[in-house]
């Protein structure tokens, strides 16, 4: 699995070595909660959050007004995440 983002502006693959948490981690719930993480390299995670809008569209960014809040028990791994990666057996 290579950068998705790194991938999406450039269409080579780079191996991650961060992990960039969508939702943020200010809480200890956000910081070990796989649903929120995505693989990416540091170049890729600073462009996350320098291009916020576009990143929300790929779905490495979650929506307005859900940063810093943590994932109810019931809700799904945001696509792409490290969780659904797992869960279709690609990580």
């Amino acid at each position: 699995m290579g950068c998705p983002v790194i991938w999406h502006l450039h269409r080579f693959l780079v191996m991650p070595e961060c992990i960039h948490h969508a939702r943020g981690k200010d809480c200890e719930a956000l910081r070990h909660d796989k649903r929120g993480w995505f693989l990416m390299t540091v170049e890729g995670n600073l462009w996350v959050h320098r291009n916020m809008a576009a990143a929300r569209k790929q779905g490495w960014l979650c929506a307005d007004g859900k940063w810093g809040t943590p994932f109810k028990p019931d809700d799904p791994p945001m696509p792409g995440s490290v969780a659904d990666l797992q869960a279709k057996g690609l990580l």
